[in-house]
C-alpha cells in the first residue's frame, strides 16, 4: 500500500461525520470518535485501524469495526534504552519487560 494519511491522538466529537474518508489510506490511531451523526464513513479507499481508538455513541452507527494493523513496535521504541521514542507515538516509559500491557 502507498503513502497514506496519519490520524494520531485527535477528537472528531458532535460533527455530521466524524471522519470521512473518499479515497486514499487513512492510518487511526489513539483517537476519540463520539456523539456524531456517523462515527466513520468509508465511500472510498481504506481506515486502518492500530485498535486504539474509542468510536461510540454516534447516532446512526459507529463504521466498526474497521481493520486492525498490527503496531509496530521497533518503530514506537528506541532500541535498547528502555524509554519510548520521542511524541506522539508512545507517551512513557516502558514497564520491566519492556513491553506496554496494553500491547
Amino acid at each position: 500500500m502507498g503513502a497514506g494519511t496519519v490520524i494520531d491522538d485527535s477528537s472528531a466529537l458532535v460533527n455530521g461525520t466524524g471522519i470521512g474518508v473518499t479515497g486514499g489510506a487513512l492510518y487511526l490511531g489513539n483517537s476519540v470518535i463520539i456523539r456524531n451523526n456517523v462515527g466513520v464513513a468509508i465511500t472510498g479507499g481504506s481506515v486502518l485501524s492500530y485498535k486504539t481508538n474509542m468510536i461510540d455513541g454516534n447516532l446512526s452507527g459507529d463504521g466498526t469495526p474497521l481493520t486492525g494493523i498490527p503496531l509496530n513496535q521497533a518503530s514506537l521504541h528506541s532500541a535498547g534504552t528502555g524509554r519510548c521514542a520521542p511524541p506522539p507515538r508512545c507517551k512513557g516509559l516502558m514497564p520491566r519487560g519492556g513491553r506496554h500491557s496494553a500491547m
